[in-house]
Order: structure tokens, then sequence, then C-alpha cells
């Protein structure tokens, strides 16, 4: 145990080494939940890359081990054993688990956990709120859910420039339209492009670290059709996620109010190449005959 929890800690330091300063609202949103008395436990929820681990090592306290659940170690350790060990030895009383879902029964572990040490903090991520709160452990009524959502446009423009953004209320936007966009004109004279810029990205703040986007995230919605779907709805097959992909292309493609399951029926009983003249499409998608 000694070897494999020093191996986490060491993992901890490289990343929290290379974190960015700027935080994204529910980043300070867990900061401020923290402040609570313990025990706390808090769950960060939401899409891949929208900068859940980044949160929680900006958040990590000084009395904090951050560590990532989907470790090869934890097939032969828990995370009981490990929150022990650290409690125990080194001191540490705030545990922050990345991809807590990938943990098997984490449910019961965690409620044993907050049940048992009074004094701790608990902060997780999960890359989906479906499996989060489990009434059969007994964890919603201990469990605190932050979505960690895209980017908003404001704050795409806080990360971009480092400054924080003119915010106007809904009453002053529309009782004053146009003294309120020139407000954002004078700041940002390139509002336009910079709103285009922003909806190409999706709201993603990867963005930030790699300018080709798209391709980021389409691993990451492979990764969810994949991976965490299992983990989500473990009777699924492999087979019936990998359907997943091509309906969900077809749905972001379809025009609004063009969409209905009549024609999903019918674009998928075609034995035609399905072709979506979509961004994200890199290739296209053959829908067998059945």
């Amino acid at each position: 145990m000694d070897g494999f929890v020093k191996a986490l800690m060491q993992t901890q330091d490289r990343l929290i080494a290379g974190v960015p300063a700027d935080k994204r609202l529910f980043s300070k949103q867990l900061g401020q939940e923290l402040t609570g008395k313990p025990p706390v436990a808090i769950m960060i929820s939401g899409l891949r890359g929208t900068g859940k681990t980044v949160s929680l090592l900006q958040n990590l306290p000084q009395d904090g081990f951050y560590f990532r659940a989907d470790n090869i170690g934890f097939r032969k350790h828990t995370l009981q054993e490990v929150v022990a060990y650290a409690y125990a030895n080194l001191g540490k009383t705030s545990f922050f688990i990345d991809e807590v879902h990938t943990y098997q029964l984490w449910q019961e572990e965690i409620k044993g956990l907050y049940d048992d040490y009074p004094g701790l903090r608990l902060v997780m991520s999960g890359s989906s709120s479906i499996r989060l709160v489990d009434a059969g452990a007994d964890l919603s009524r201990r469990l605190k859910v932050i979505a960690a959502e895209p980017l908003f446009f404001h704050e795409f423009l806080e990360l971009k420039f480092h400054s924080a953004p003119p915010l106007f209320s809904l009453e002053r936007i529309l009782g004053e339209p146009l003294q309120t966009a020139l407000a954002i004109e004078k700041k940002y004279p390139a509002v336009h492009a910079l709103f285009h810029e922003y909806m190409r990205i999706g709201g993603f703040p990867i963005y930030f670290h790699d300018k080709d986007v798209i391709p980021l995230v389409m691993n990451g919605i492979d990764a969810i059709l994949q991976t965490d779907l299992g983990y989500v709805a473990p009777s699924l097959t492999q087979k019936i996620s990998l359907k997943a992909r091509p309906i969900l292309l077809y749905l972001a493609s379809s025009k609004p109010g063009e969409f209905s399951l009549e024609s999903l029926g019918l674009r998928f009983a075609s034995h035609h190449i399905l072709l979506l003249r979509h961004p994200a499409a890199q290739y296209p998608l053959r829908v067998p005959r059945r």
C-alpha cells in the first residue's frame, strides 16, 4: 500500500505543476462549497473535456490528496484502503477522486467513508450524472452535485483574455439593447468574430490547449459511447453502444423541427451510405440493410 500511495502522490504533484490559474464558474463554486463544515461530499458531473480534472486540482487544499479511480492499482486495492492509509499516515483529510464512476460499487464505499470519517471532505468527478445519485446506496442526501457545463460565452472571453468581461442583466439587455451592444463592442471590437470562434469550438475549454478542437471533441464523444455507457448501463453491449454513434451524428446534423422518430426510422432503414455534412463527420458511416 505504501508504494501505491506514493505513486499516486507523485502523479498528483506532476499534474498540479501544469494547472492553469484561471478558474471556470463551476470551479469557483467548488471552492465556495469546500468552505463548509465537514463532512462534505461533492460530485462534479459533466462531459469529458469541460475541465473537471482541472477544477479538482485548482481547489486541492494543503491536506488534499488527488488521484484517479481508474488507476490500474485499484485492481488490487480499494478506495477505502487508500483513504484509510493516507488519513492515518499522511494526515490527509480531503480526498479528490477523479473518474469515480469507473470504480465498481463506488457509491457504497463513498457512503461508508462519509459515515465513518466525520472530518473528511470527499470531492469526486464523473463523466455522467445518470448514475451519480443511487437511492440503493442512500447517497443522494449526502451528495452535492455541481454541473460542469460547456463554456458560457463570457467564460470563453475570460479564459481567452485573462480578464473578466462585463456582465449585463436581462433587464438591461432588453431595456437598453443598443447601449449594451456598444458597451460590449467597446471592450471587444471583434466580438462578432469571437462569438463565431466560440460557436465553432462548442464551448470546450480544451481549445485553449489545442486549437484543433474538433478531433478532440469527437474522441471524447467516442469514449462516452464506447466506454462510459458501459459504466452507466452495464447491460448495454458494445454492439448496441456502437450503434449510438451514427444516431447521435444524425441528431446533431438535423435541422430544428426536422427530426422525428419516423424520420430516424426511415433514415436507418435505408441501405444507402449515411454521409453527414457536419464538421465533426470525418468519414461516411455505412448503415447496414435491415
